[in-house]
């Protein structure tokens, strides 16, 4: 036996022991509906409420992040065969076997998604969103709906299952071997969805992709005008100060400092914004004390979701804190939530059903909640559902999953309170604006 004819068998090997180690380690992973129970009734909440709560946003990113991981071996299987796979040849039928069992969970598993996010267009949406900490790309769903109804990619999956059939009696007599045996078990499991597929049904599916592109790529366009003319009005808006000096002086803020713990949520208010007349209440913006000497606060600015100093955060002339009732372990779960948003943009269209880009209440909201039985119900405000810096200032009064801390700089107010009084003067602060 020549020394080429060795190495390619010992390739061949590899890839074969490489192939079927991925496969039975996939396998479990994949979405099935039986097993996915819990993500398909945070799937159909989100559906009928029109937009994903932060905890059902986070269970779908790392389901579907699960899922592209499993989707990414797969493929690599495939490839890492292709090179052995022929048609001729039964030394290479074990290639072919790993392969097809890889490309029938592909296919099945694709399929569900598709059907899944057919009925209900909202999860389309959200898996299509771009999540840097889960390693999700942008248009990641439509890039598989796209590969699912891609006709070169039909075209050879329904020759694979042709020639399986020619060979159905050599595939299943790789049983006798251990290491392809778990993949001919494989096949079995799987052959019951592969037989179910037809071409009409892959042919359909071309059929709504195109439509679905069609739909996504007009949303997308109305959606990138819409943000660009929020971006250049909301920028100006927030630009445009009287230039009085800050009432919340550097000893305030000190005096401020020795209070706040970290998670604490700082409500402030500048008097002279003009975006103060956009936005309800007398308090318009929050942010998230961390209390680390490099990462003070969390905040979402025009200029994006970034670490800040206390010192910015408060330049302000009006502020509240309050602070989450939540066990140190809670806590902790909780802030590394939110350092996942660091780096996001702003979102000028105060769209809270997406998580790529935020606003200044959006940070707290999904940093907070489901967290500790610390619940909110976003409103609809000004046509978006959204959370407004006063609704968190309703919780800490109502002592739901909060509680007010000290106030400055609201009506009658001249010095920083710290309890009692702050509960008194912070309703006070703001009853005109909700009554």
């Amino acid at each position: 036996m020549g020394a080429e004819k060795i190495t390619s068998m010992t390739r061949l090997q590899d890839a074969l022991h490489n192939g079927t180690t991925t496969l039975i380690a996939v396998a479990p992973t994949l979405p099935r509906e039986a097993d996915i129970e819990s993500e398909l009734e945070d799937a159909r909440r989100a559906a009928a409420r029109g937009y994903f709560l932060p905890d059902e946003d986070e269970r779908a990113r790392a389901a579907f992040a699960r899922y592209l991981r499993a989707r990414a071996a797969l493929l690599q299987t495939i490839e890492d065969l292709r090179p052995h796979v022929r048609k001729n040849g039964d030394e290479n039928l074990p290639a072919f076997a790993v392969a097809l069992a890889a490309a029938c969970m592909l296919v099945r598993s694709a399929r569900y998604l598709v059907r899944l996010c057919e009925e209900h267009p909202t999860i389309a949406k959200k898996l299509d969103e771009p999540d840097q900490n889960s390693g999700i790309p942008r248009k990641a769903f439509t890039q598989i709906y796209q590969s699912l109804a891609r006709p070169a990619n039909l075209y050879r999956f329904f020759q694979a299952l042709r020639y399986a059939r020619d060979h159905e009696a050599e595939i299943a007599a790789l049983a006798a071997d251990p290491l392809i045996a778990p993949i001919i078990q494989i096949l079995k499991e799987e052959r019951p969805h592969a037989a179910a597929i037809r071409k009409r049904i892959l042919v359909n599916h071309r059929l709504r992709y195109w439509t679905h592109s069609l739909r996504r790529r007009r949303r997308a366009t109305l959606s990138n005008v819409l943000f660009a003319l929020f971006e250049v009005s909301g920028r100006a808006v927030a630009e445009m100060r009287l230039g009085k000096p800050k009432q919340v002086t550097p000893a305030i803020r000190e005096s401020a400092r020795s209070l706040l713990r970290p998670g604490d949520v700082l409500v402030t208010r500048h008097h002279d914004a003009m975006s103060n007349l956009f936005l309800p209440g007398f308090w318009p913006h929050a942010a998230l004390y961390l209390g680390d000497e490099e990462h003070e606060v969390l905040e979402a600015k025009k200029d994006g979701v970034k670490f800040r100093k206390l010192e910015e955060t408060l330049s302000v002339d009006a502020f509240t804190i309050i602070r989450p009732k939540l066990s140190s372990q809670d806590l902790t779960t909780a802030l590394a939530r939110a350092r996942t948003h660091v780096g996001k943009l702003y979102d000028f269209e105060f769209d809270f059903r997406r998580a790529d880009r935020l606003v200044c209440t959006e940070v707290i909201y999904r940093t907070y909640h489901g967290i500790g039985g610390i619940h909110f119900t976003p409103a609809q405000r000004a046509g978006r559902v959204c959370l407004t810096a006063e609704q968190l200032l309703d919780h800490a009064l109502a002592h739901h999953g909060f509680e007010p801390i000290a106030i400055f700089g609201s009506p009658g107010v001249s010095e920083l309170l710290h309890p009692p009084g702050t509960s008194k003067a912070l309703k006070k602060s703001y009853a005109p604006a909700t009554s």
